[in-house]
């Protein structure tokens, strides 16, 4: 199942194809034809982090709107919206190697107390088609086994 990143861009869907908002690095704008671009330019929710892990749409004003799972937006009143990618927030890396170094630059980032660096590269990492294998975490003395990641540690990100 494809997982929602903070660090991407989506347009929200409804089944019928018909474009309710966009989400953009965790900002809900809300779809209005009457602004130029057809989207409201002041965001009308956040996507938080709920204390379950969840992510939750909490609008401006009013209840939330509904809850992220995996690629699908379910509103509280049950309605399932996709939400599609949206190209050109920077490039997402591909390359299992250099995704591979990225980490390794995060750790080293992290020993040397360089907050700002790490930050960044956190929005890399969740945003690459690569992730953490989920059942080794790439530990050392569980990778070689690992039948999910095949000894690799990571895994493409659906």
């Amino acid at each position: 199942m494809a997982r929602y990143v903070s660090a991407a861009a989506y347009e929200v869907r409804k089944p019928d194809g018909t474009v309710v908002a966009r989400i953009i690095r965790g900002v809900y704008l809300q779809a209005d034809p009457i602004h130029q671009g057809g989207f409201d330019p002041y965001y009308a929710g956040t996507v938080i982090t709920g204390d379950n892990g969840e992510r939750i749409v909490h609008m401006r004003i009013g209840p939330p709107l509904g809850v992220i799972e995996g690629r699908t937006l379910v509103t509280g009143s049950g309605e399932r919206w996709e939400l599609v990618d949206l190209p050109g927030l920077g490039s997402r890396v591909e390359d299992p190697d250099v995704f591979r170094n990225m980490l390794m630059r995060r750790e080293l980032a992290i020993e040397m107390g360089d907050l700002r660096r790490v930050t960044w590269l956190d929005v890399q990492i969740e945003s690459a088609a690569w992730m953490v294998c989920p059942d080794c975490g790439d530990r050392f003395g569980d990778r070689d086994d690992c039948p999910t990641c095949q000894g690799q540690g990571i895994v493409p990100d659906p």
